[in-house]
């Protein structure tokens, strides 16, 4: 971590955990900075909590202000997005359709002001056999279903995005997940979500649920400090219901168990969050990858796409069989035909024009407008580098 980054963590300590936060009026913070880096792990509001009542003089007074406005605009958000999502459970609830709400649907009522725990969507997992009638409900409510993914459904109604899935992993990332989905069910516990009633995974679950959820990131893009947040305030206020004995069979189970005695230890380290001894290892605590895995968590953002340039080569570092990243590498400069997009069929029907193809996929890539010419060269000059580093955590990781 760098100074700013240590700043960062420090003052978000201090909003989780309510206390005032103290700063030495001869420390150097590049406040621009810092509002962009809890911008990128969207936490811009908890860290606004934490300063607020400070007296700040080396702040510029417009960027302050801005920064207000922000945090008390995302607060009327999430009232209004808690309030839509709370409407939609109870039509689910009419028609006797379990659904159990993840992540910041529950976590958020861990912090000390819910409304500062911000999410763009909200998550939710039924049963397969439910799908149907989950979505042509949420149709009726005036929802669109938009572009899915092999694991969820994706329906928006103006700002409100609901993602409905039915399955909480990837069964080719983890090992055993119908059996670990089927003990979810089963011990799931009743809460509320504004006015209406859902269920939630139980504590000990929840807790496996959300080292799984940053498993399969850090197998993808990679993921940001608000999720180490969830899981601290998870661990120090419900900690003592969990059976620890239980919740780390469980993650043995799922291929997971030295990851999430690896971020225990980054929750540990950053901050000072007592781990139950069943899965500390002191070994893990020594190790320079902590900090390598920190390192990445703060270079991936709330989504893993903080550094654009970035992503493709993250993305390049994981493979389910034995292939290297050289020759990944070369396979995304050089796809195989099969593996080209339609507006390439010229290739696909004349193998002679292959080559054609694979400069037409170059060119398209160079003048991709999403991307910054800056990203384009960090990536080219980069990508080796940085798909080598994370491929390296990823193994230490046994992911």
């Amino acid at each position: 971590m760098n100074k700013m980054q240590t700043q960062l963590v420090s003052f978000l300590d201090a909003a989780i955990h309510n206390k005032k936060v103290e700063i030495d009026k001869n420390e150097n913070i590049q406040w621009e900075d810092l509002i962009e880096e809890s911008k990128a792990h969207k936490i811009e509001a908890l860290i606004y909590s934490a300063i607020k009542n400070n007296p700040i003089k080396d702040i510029d007074k417009d960027l302050f202000e801005s920064w207000k406005k922000d945090t008390f605009r995302s607060g009327v958000t999430q009232v209004n997005h808690i309030n839509q999502v709370s409407n939609v459970l109870k039509i689910f609830n009419k028609n006797n359709i379990p659904v159990i709400v993840l992540k910041g649907l529950v976590v958020r009522d861990l912090f000390p002001n819910p409304t500062l725990r911000t999410m763009c969507d909200a998550d939710i997992l039924v049963k397969e056999k439910d799908l149907e009638n989950v979505k042509k409900l949420l149709i009726d409510m005036g929802y669109a279903e938009m572009p899915s993914s092999e694991k969820h459904l994706n329906f928006w109604r103006g700002y409100t995005h609901i993602e409905v899935h039915w399955t909480i992993s990837d069964e080719g990332y983890f090992d055993n997940m119908p059996e670990i989905e089927e003990s979810i069910w089963n011990d799931a516990v009743e809460v509320n979500v504004g006015n209406a009633c859902a269920l939630s995974m139980c504590d000990e679950d929840l807790a496996l649920h959300l080292c799984i959820h940053m498993a399969s990131h850090m197998i993808d893009r990679g993921f940001g400090i608000r999720q180490v947040v969830d899981l601290v305030l998870l661990v120090e206020q419900k900690g003592h219901l969990i059976d620890w004995n239980s919740f780390m069979e469980k993650a043995r189970k799922c291929g997971v168990d030295k990851f999430t005695m690896a971020i225990f230890m980054v929750c540990k380290k950053l901050f000072n969050m007592d781990i139950p001894k069943q899965v500390y290892d002191s070994k893990l605590e020594k190790s320079k990858y902590i900090d390598i895995l920190i390192d990445d968590i703060f270079s991936s953002g709330v989504h893993g796409k903080k550094d654009k340039a970035a992503v493709f080569a993250k993305e390049l570092a994981y493979t389910d069989d034995n292939t290297s990243v050289y020759k990944r590498y070369l396979q995304f400069l050089f796809p195989k035909v099969e593996n080209l997009d339609d507006k390439y069929n010229y290739a696909k029907r004349y193998k002679i024009f292959v080559p054609i193809a694979w400069i037409h996929h170059l060119f398209a890539g160079v003048f991709n407008k999403e991307y910054s010419l800056a990203d384009k060269i960090k990536f080219g000059f980069g990508a080796m580098s940085i798909s080598k580093k994370k491929n390296r955590l990823i193994s230490w990781l046994e992911l």
